[in-house]
């Protein structure tokens, strides 16, 4: 289900981010970088060609924990410093 804001934090929650990674192996490091540093656990990852704005990749990642648990707001923070794009999609219950 799609809305204008995020679901309340649970405690059990999944984020969906979508990253602008530029074209090259040192700018996809780069921008997984931060979710190593603040140990978050990516439950799936997609890479898609990205047509626009110099190429490169558009990755889509799940990965645990609400937009604004402080580990991931962080790793969010430094992600727009790695990455020529960061969206957050969105913090919804895990369904697991």
């Amino acid at each position: 289900m799609l809305g204008r804001q995020c679901s309340p934090r649970t405690g059990d929650d999944r984020t969906t981010l979508v990253l602008g990674v530029a074209p090259g192996t040192e700018a996809l490091q780069r921008a997984l970088v931060p979710f190593r540093r603040y140990r978050l656990k990516m439950t799936q990852i997609e890479s898609h060609p990205n047509k626009g704005n110099g190429g490169g990749v558009l990755l889509f990642v799940d990965c645990k924990g609400h937009a604004t648990d402080k580990p991931l707001a962080k790793a969010i923070a430094q992600l727009n410093q790695e990455c020529n794009y960061v969206k957050v999609l969105g913090s919804y219950p895990n369904s697991d």
